[in-house]
């Protein structure tokens, strides 16, 4: 990741998890988007289970409205469609593709990001070379560590 992205993902703060199943149709989705940038959301993630055809579509929409509020767009495993959306980056799970064949599909300007699900992997995810990692349930990431750019979900 160059400097400029990483000091953009650094003044990021907001970070909204968004299902694209939760939602009855496209505009209620977009729409439940533009409300959460609209009161200071930074990042958007799209976890993308649907077909990959809808997930393009979709994303390409999310991604322009992530551009009128300077917000970053990051997509949920699916490097393929961050590829092809220009997302600008992803997070991956934890059995998912590695960090290593990511950095192959995207460019390097993309950031990438690592879900963990406890303390015990944050170690590993800064060590492998994460550019920011998502924590579920854990209140007080800021006291967690300095050396990566934390967000809980």
């Amino acid at each position: 990741m160059n400097k400029l992205a990483k000091l953009i993902l650094q003044k990021k703060q907001k970070y909204y998890k968004i299902n694209i199943k939760d939602f009855k149709n496209e505009n209620e989705l977009l729409d439940n988007i533009g409300y959460n940038l609209n009161c200071g959301t930074d990042v958007i993630e799209l976890d993308c289970n649907t077909k990959a055809s809808e997930i393009i579509k979709i994303s390409k929409k999310i991604k322009l409205l992530c551009g009128e509020y300077n917000a970053l767009f990051i997509i949920k495993n699916r490097a393929d469609i961050a590829f092809i959306t220009d997302s600008d980056g992803i997070i991956l799970s934890q059995d998912e593709l590695g960090i290593n064949d990511v950095k192959r599909l995207l460019d390097e300007n993309k950031l990438i990001g690592k879900e963990i699900t406890n303390i015990d992997q944050l170690e590993n995810s800064i060590s492998e070379g994460y550019d920011f990692i998502t924590l579920q349930n854990y209140k007080q990431v800021e006291e967690l560590d300095n050396r990566i750019k934390i967000f809980s979900t």
